[in-house]
């Protein structure tokens, strides 16, 4: 998986300016939350999202990068985990340093921007746990609790960006843990159970890369998939409610595959990383 993987990522780098029109951002997104009352919604439930081919330069160093309403952002640079405002530099976060044994990593952002997730595993445990950090200061994060199972995941389970539904204070996640991939719903304290699970052939693909990620609405899951029967590239999977299940998923033409594919929270951009470096595709 990985091999193909280095394959895919060195095509697309190595062709940008063929098969993508590069360009470079110097801050990130042009929808900040200034402007937010000119960024479209996410488009109604069906509707086929369409990305321009026009790949730009978002972060350099960095994956995994997710961001809120309020125009936060963080994610994983230089192996480790920096968040602050959308359009200017992101800061590391001295909090969730780590060292050689003991790490801190899979940053997942809230939509509301002041709640952030994370990995936390050490050398010492073959166990993880999700971390809820909440922000006391402008780009300061404190520990607040464990979500779900607490040093109950294996070190290399994954989690995705989380969505609030129902209940004021509780979110939805997606969890892969072993060989299970969960969706789970927890409150405010992060006390959480298992609403579905899935197979990768549920979401109609061989292989899911690592956990959805959620949307903000938590009507949309999107992932990388691979296999022999399906092909490999960025999946979307849509659902009417909350309450329903996700069906077979549909592969987002004209994208690269990659492992963190994420949407902002209004549909807009779609953020992907390629060789340690986030670039960004605008919906059309």
């Amino acid at each position: 998986m990985h091999a193909l993987r280095g394959v895919v990522a060195l095509y697309y780098l190595a062709g940008c300016d063929a098969v993508f029109g590069l360009q470079r951002n110097d801050g990130a997104s042009d929808a900040s939350a200034d402007d937010a009352s000119a960024v479209p919604a996410c488009p109604a439930v069906g509707t086929d999202l369409v990305f321009s081919t026009s790949l730009r330069l978002e972060r350099t160093g960095c994956s995994e990068l997710t961001g809120s309403t309020a125009g936060h952002v963080a994610a994983l640079c230089n192996g480790q985990i920096h968040s602050g405002p959308e359009l200017a530099l992101m800061l590391p976060q001295e909090v969730l340093k780590g060292t050689m044994t003991d790490h801190f990593d899979v940053p997942r952002m809230a939509p509301d921007g002041d709640t952030l997730y994370v990995r936390h595993w050490t050398n010492a445990t073959v166990h993880s746990r999700i971390l809820e950090f909440a922000a006391t200061a402008s780009n300061v994060w404190s520990a607040t609790h464990d979500v779900w199972e607490a040093n109950r995941l294996d070190t290399s389970a994954r989690f995705g960006t989380p969505a609030p539904v129902g209940i004021a204070g509780n979110h939805r996640m997606f969890v892969r843990n072993f060989s299970t991939l969960a969706e789970i719903e927890f409150d405010v304290a992060g006390t959480g159970s298992m609403v579905a699970s899935y197979t990768a052939q549920d979401l109609g693909v061989d292989t899911v890369t690592l956990a959805p990620n959620l949307t903000a609405d938590g009507l949309r899951i999107i992932f990388g998939g691979v296999g022999t029967q399906t092909p490999s590239g960025v999946y979307i999977a849509e659902r009417e409610t909350v309450v329903e299940r996700f069906g077979p998923a549909k592969l987002i033409s004209g994208v690269p595959y990659v492992f963190d594919p994420w949407l902002d929270p209004r549909c807009t951009r779609l953020y992907l990383s390629l060789q340690n470096t986030v670039y960004s595709l605008e919906r059309q």
